[in-house]
């Protein structure tokens, strides 16, 4: 195994291992105003990274959406995070012709986002109430998926 790859690896168990401080996103949503996931301690946040280009990000929406709809009466909230090369009028557009109905922020593309590690998309991270990074999802996620693991969390 080249070395480069156990650095990679080791540098990937360390970070997780430091995410017991509060995670850091504050990003401009395409709706022009500012989200810090500072602004929803005390809530669930589910942040989903994804791109217009994407096929299983397609396929992820209509469950964003239900579990967007759902978290307004509990404490979780969706955020989805574009993550790609592409101007702010083509992701409203996206956002409209999909009828995405959680708020949409814009990242610029890089393999390290705000909260980590980008390898695919799409990538999912779940922040506690303490704004803490409790769990991440490199694919697709359903919302019995996503409803499954907040139940768990939540009981921790």
């Amino acid at each position: 195994m080249k070395l480069s790859v156990i650095v990679f690896f080791l540098f990937a168990i360390f970070s997780l291992a430091l995410n017991a401080a509060p995670a850091k996103l504050q990003l401009a949503g395409i709706d022009g105003k500012e989200y810090s996931l500072a602004d929803y301690r005390g809530n669930w946040v589910v942040v989903n990274y994804w791109a217009t280009w994407c096929s299983p990000c397609l396929k992820e929406i209509p469950e964003f959406n239900k579990l967007h709809e759902k978290g307004k009466k509990s404490n979780v909230r969706v955020l989805g995070v574009n993550f790609e090369e592409a101007t702010e009028k083509h992701v409203k557009s996206f956002v409209e012709k999909y009828n995405i109905t959680y708020p949409v922020l814009l990242e610029e593309f890089d393999v390290m986002s705000q909260l980590g590690m980008i390898e695919a998309m799409p990538k999912t991270f779940i922040i506690s109430p303490k704004g803490e990074i409790v769990y991440e999802k490199l694919g697709i996620v359903s919302l019995q998926f996503l409803e499954n693991i907040l139940t768990k969390l939540q009981k921790n």
